[in-house]
């Protein structure tokens, strides 16, 4: 097996694992509605050992960052990063073209 190969069978593990995550996290939290890989793993850039990028979007209104923290999603396999957005506070920003999260949401995948 090249080395070519061996990265793409290992990115490839690394985002069967990042949906079993999500299911899980799905399975225990319902008002989770939508999840997205964003970032190097999702571009197939980079190294194939790269992190999680995670978009997360809940049916819920957040008073504080910290009650945003329950929808942080992590797996053993592979190091994510979360951020955790209400419906409302997605929709919003998804419609403005400069902000992070709709520049991202251009080439995320949602698991």
């Amino acid at each position: 097996m090249s080395a070519a190969e061996t990265e793409d069978l290992h990115r490839d593990q690394n985002i069967r694992a990042l949906r079993r995550a999500v299911g899980e996290a799905k399975a225990a939290r319902p008002e989770i509605l939508k999840v997205f890989l964003f970032g190097s793993l999702a571009q197939e850039k980079g190294k194939p050992d790269a992190g999680g990028e995670l978009i997360v979007v809940v049916r819920k209104n957040f008073p504080d960052l910290f009650s945003r923290s329950p929808y942080q999603i992590f797996t053993r396999a592979v190091p994510t990063h979360s951020l955790v957005y209400s419906e409302n506070e997605f929709e919003e920003l998804q419609k403005d073209p400069s902000s992070f999260l709709a520049q991202n949401l251009a080439t995320a995948v949602e698991l």
